[in-house]
């Protein structure tokens, strides 16, 4: 005999009868800056397969359990488990096991999904043709407005490149990790008009020639070869070591609100 439980009566049943509580132990990952470092193995520092996955397959989720953090992605039907340790292609079982749940229950990593990360969620978009366009045409909107602000108050796209060598306790700030210790990373550019600052990891041969992560051998590609830091998530220390190189003419723009009042103020003078 089969029995069915409700989305509500399951939950009752995993935080009464099994004494587990997922609430905030669940996160949506859409994004390579929401990635943590310790999964950053998993797509060997590639970020363009990393974000190709996102696009094809929809977004991942990380799982918190007592026994650590597993990273899950449903990749139509074809389900793609890591951990924190380096271990690949973990099955369901692994995650269900640390989570103290028998996997013989009937329910999957998909249930909980839906019971502890959506279900909490205050509102959705319903992912319907209408709403997806919708979205389309707001994003077009929004680009197309940036673009004559940007014109009209003269806002420069990008500064650089500049080859500024970011010392190692700013690296540690950002959470940067170099194959190797002589290894250095560069500040390259700043982009104004998508508000991001570009670092890039260089390596050393014999003679001292510097060579990008990018255009080196496989193995540099178990790190990222580029970080974009949005000016928002931009740490103090790197913000600082940005002002006293930046002209001052430019430091403005990094401070650039999109706030209305903000924006006529600057249109008008």
């Amino acid at each position: 005999m089969k029995v069915l439980l409700t989305e509500n009566q399951l939950k009752q049943f995993i935080e009464n009868k099994l004494g587990l509580d997922l609430d905030d132990k669940i996160h949506m990952i859409t994004s390579k800056y929401d990635l943590p470092r310790e999964f950053h193995y998993a797509f060997a520092g590639d970020a363009r397969f990393f974000n190709q996955s996102l696009n094809y397959f929809g977004p991942m989720y990380v799982i918190e359990t007592p026994e650590g953090k597993f990273l899950y992605h449903n990749r139509n039907g074809k389900i793609r488990i890591y951990d924190e340790n380096n271990n690949l292609n973990l099955s369901p079982r692994d995650v269900f096991r640390s989570l103290g749940i028998s996997p013989y229950w009937g329910f999957d990593i998909d249930d909980l999904i839906n019971i502890y990360f959506w279900h909490r969620k205050p509102f959705r978009i319903p992912p319907t043709p209408f709403f997806i366009w919708l979205y389309l045409l707001i994003m077009y909107l929004r680009g197309l407005i940036k673009k004559v602000i940007n014109e009209e108050l003269k806002i420069p796209t990008d500064f650089g490149p500049v080859y500024w060598k970011v010392p190692k306790h700013i690296r540690d700030d950002i959470g940067v990790r170099l194959a190797k210790e002589e290894d250095v990373l560069y500040l390259q550019e700043i982009h104004f008009d998508t508000s991001v600052v570009l670092l890039m990891p260089y390596a050393k041969d014999e003679t001292g020639e510097e060579y990008s992560y990018s255009d080196l051998n496989p193995h540099w590609h178990l790190y990222p070869t580029e970080y974009r830091i949005p000016f928002k998530k931009i740490p103090p220390s790197l913000m600082n070591f940005i002002r006293r190189r930046l002209p001052s003419e430019y430091f403005e723009y990094m401070n650039f609100s999109w706030d209305i009042y903000y924006v006529w103020k600057r249109l008008l003078n």
